[in-house]
């Protein structure tokens, strides 16, 4: 196992139960008849696809009282467009703001209509979407005196170390639901280092990753967001989640002056690469959400789980150009074909069911 800088925590690779079946996804007969036909000294065309193409947008209806309030926010959403370009299959990942923009986030997109995409000639599906829908007011700018008065007073107890005092003013704050896209960046920011100091890593990466979709709606120097992406880097490193955080680092060299960072990262995501491509098994612990579900990027084509806790009802593979579901079972690996592009698994069961989801090569 590689060591990492010392800032991190380490790698998550617990033992996992040795996985001894594999199971061949469904292919395209026209891929697997155009392989096998394929003269080694020469290229052939196996397939062809064309992502979906948008021609009706439906735009939210903004919630009166999260109006009235001067309440902003956003939605983050997973979903797939079927073979007749509609929307479907719409979950939620994650949101700020007042809780009504979660239905008409969901109730705007499930309205909107593409041209399918198309594989090889004929519509197919395309499951690997993701979305933010913001939600924003004119002139609705700075924070509000209020906002000041609690975020220096709990700032006030954290520096005093008065870390279960801060936490319930930071709850009563939450609670109000009436922040602006500027007051949700320094909220979730600040959440972030009272989670650090409450050691709950999930929270705190969770509190640092809501700062930064709202620090996108706002106009915020590159400098803070190049911080709030270093810190989300070090804990997907630290979780696992290896997929999410190369794409942190994609997103960190999109910045102006993250040169320093770019510096400092670069030689733990050659780590990464490099654990994803040896023939060592990745292990990741994980747990099905309150919503009964849970969502996790891949990094390798072949995955099985182990030390299943609970019950798990269903994992759906949802990637750029095919997605399948199947039910769960131990000790049995899913091999996807590399043509379907990256992919995410949806695993779906028990509120708290607890597993580890293993990554592994030629198995």
């Amino acid at each position: 196992m590689p060591s990492l800088y010392k800032f991190f925590l380490g790698f998550v690779c617990a033992s996992m139960t040795l996985v001894t079946n594999a199971q061949d996804f469904p292919c395209d007969e026209v891929d697997k008849k155009a392989i096998e036909e394929a003269s080694p000294d020469k290229v052939k065309r196996i397939s062809g696809f064309q992502t979906a193409t948008p021609v009706e947008r439906a735009n939210p209806r903004y919630p009166a009282e999260a109006a009235r309030t001067g309440s902003e926010g956003w939605v983050t959403m997973s979903y797939v467009i079927n073979e007749e370009g509609a929307v479907e299959d719409v979950i939620v990942d994650d949101y700020s703001g007042h809780k009504a923009f979660r239905h008409e986030a969901v109730r705007a997109l499930k309205r909107w209509k593409f041209d399918p995409a198309m594989k090889n000639g004929a519509p197919t599906e395309q499951c690997h979407q993701a979305i933010r829908i913001d939600f924003l007011l004119e002139d609705n700018t700075g924070a509000k005196r209020s906002f000041i008065r609690a975020y220096r007073e709990i700032e006030g107890l954290l520096s005093e170390e008065k870390f279960a005092l801060a936490d319930e003013k930071m709850a009563k704050l939450e609670a109000k639901r009436n922040f602006n896209r500027y007051e949700s960046t320094y909220f979730y920011t600040l959440d972030g280092k009272l989670a650090r100091r409450l050691n709950d890593v999930q929270r705190e990466l969770n509190s640092y990753s809501k700062a930064l979709n709202s620090a996108n709606q706002s106009e915020f120097e590159d400098a803070f967001k190049a911080d709030l992406i270093r810190q989300i880097f070090a804990l997907e490193v630290n979780f696992g989640y290896y997929a999410l955080a190369l794409e942190s680092f994609d997103k960190l060299l999109e910045l102006d002056g993250a040169e320093a960072y770019r510096a400092e990262l670069a030689p733990v995501v050659e780590e990464i690469n490099a654990l994803i491509e040896s023939k060592s098994p990745m292990s990741i612990a994980l747990a099905v959400k309150d919503s009964g579900s849970q969502f996790y990027t891949l990094t390798r084509n072949q995955f099985g789980f182990s030390y299943i806790d609970g019950d798990l009802d269903s994992v759906e593979v949802r990637c750029e150009s095919h997605r399948e579901k199947f039910t769960v079972a131990e000790n049995f690996i899913w091999s996807i074909p590399q043509s379907w592009g990256q992919c995410r698994v949806l695993i779906q069961g028990e509120p708290g069911t607890t597993f580890e989801l293993v990554e592994v090569n030629n198995a």
